[in-house]
């Protein structure tokens, strides 16, 4: 996994991601605070894990494993396998405002692990496709969807003073949230909401960018009482 420096003349940083056999990367996706998600397969027992949903191989020829850095490269901020028995084989990723990472692909396994499924049993053949949803702790995803704020308002999408208002609401839920205040942390991502509401209704707010915020909101709400 490697990043190249804005002039493309030189790296940023450049790594081996992998154990003791094979590994193959396959997508890669970047979130607002520059953080790159890696997803793929591998055969190896001991890749390396950060934080895991899944801490060993399952079995099979490949399990999924996927992979995020931090956003300087310096190190992984979370790895896991993902699979189960058969075999798996991660193709497709995209992270969202809050981080969070949208990972497909193909499984043979029965026992591939599911939260909230719409089809909760192996339907049959070679190969069924799995579709997970990854999320980031709220206060990393808080960090992200700062980052998603500073570039909309850099592109000129929000204004300085709704960047400003909106911020500070994220960082009075990153301080509830250091001082184990879940209701306050609630309370401010509700402020958030309101304010991205208000945006919208005052024509501050694309009908896009007010949605993409206003599910943000909606998702970090839902981490304050099911984190990952």
């Amino acid at each position: 996994v490697a990043k190249f420096a804005e002039s493309g003349t030189a790296l940023d940083y450049s790594t081996y991601l992998g154990g003791n056999n094979q590994t193959f990367p396959f997508r890669i996706s970047v979130d607002p605070t520059g953080a790159a998600s890696v997803i793929g397969f591998t055969s190896s027992t001991d890749f390396p894990t950060i934080d895991p949903i899944q801490a060993s191989f399952k079995g099979g020829a490949e399990d999924a494993f996927l992979s995020r850095f931090k956003p300087d490269g310096s190190g992984l901020a979370f790895s896991t396998y993902l699979g189960g028995t058969g075999d798996e084989y991660g193709y497709a990723i995209t992270t969202d405002l809050t981080g969070a990472m949208w990972i497909g692909g193909s499984t043979s396994s029965t026992d591939y692990p599911i939260v909230r499924a719409y089809q909760p049993k192996y339907g049959g053949g070679p190969f069924d496709a799995f579709l997970s949803r990854v999320s980031l702790r709220p206060i990393d995803s808080i960090a992200v969807l700062k980052a998603a704020i500073d570039n909309l308002a850099a592109s000129r999408k929000i204004s300085a003073p709704l960047k400003d208002e909106l911020a500070e609401e994220l960082d009075r839920a990153s301080q509830a949230i250091h001082s184990s205040n879940v209701e306050g942390a609630r309370e401010a991502i509700d402020c958030f909401e309101l304010e991205i509401l208000i945006a919208a209704f005052e024509g501050q707010l694309s009908n896009v960018n007010s949605e993409r915020l206003a599910v943000a909101g909606w998702d970090l709400r839902s981490l304050m009482s099911e984190p990952r």
